[in-house]
Parts: structure tokens; C-alpha cells; sequence
């Protein structure tokens, strides 16, 4: 399933993404992946929690982005869900 949380900037999407995950992280049976552009949300996070910052990939077209997820998923198959936080990190990803 997949879930957007839009709104205009200043709107509070990303407070919500973060209560989510937190949230996700305490009933999950898996492990809960949160992918964003930069570490700024890092300290707003559950321990437990595992934090990406797709800042340090070379994320250039949509088929690197799709390589990004399924190398997350590949190497942990216990993974039950991903917040990805930023559609900036998808936009700037142009098709090529």
C-alpha cells in the first residue's frame, strides 16, 4: 500500500510522517525504514527505528530510485515498512 501526505510547505506533513513512523515502530513485528534528504529529523526518531539519508546516494532517474529501494529491501527481508519523507528526493530524480 501506498500512503501521500501532501499539503503546502509549512502544513506540518513531515511532523506527521514522524509520528507515524514512531508510532509504526512500537506495533511493528518488522523493522520500519524512514528515508529522508538530510539528517535534520534524525533526533525526532525512535530508536528503533532504521534512518536513511538518501543525501548520500547518488539518486540521479527513477530507476536508481527503484534500485534504492530494493537494495534497502534486499538486504533485510524482515523489513515491514518504509516512510520515504521528501518528495524531493523522488522529484529531483529525473526520468532518464
Amino acid at each position: 500500500m501506498v500512503k501521500f501526505i501532501v499539503g503546502e510547505k509549512g502544513t506540518g506533513k513531515t511532523k506527521i510522517m514522524i509520528e507515524m513512523a514512531n508510532e509504526a515502530s512500537k506495533v511493528s513485528k518488522g523493522h520500519v525504514v524512514y528515508v529522508d534528504r538530510d539528517n535534520n529529523h534524525i533526533h525526532s526518531l525512535e530508536r528503533s527505528l532504521r534512518f536513511i539519508n538518501a543525501g548520500e546516494f547518488q539518486i540521479e532517474n527513477l530507476k536508481a530510485f527503484y534500485g534504492f529501494l530494493c537494495g534497502i529491501i534486499s538486504q533485510n527481508f524482515d523489513i515491514e515498512t518504509i516512510f520515504i519523507d521528501g518528495m524531493k528526493i523522488i522529484s529531483n530524480a529525473d526520468e532518464k
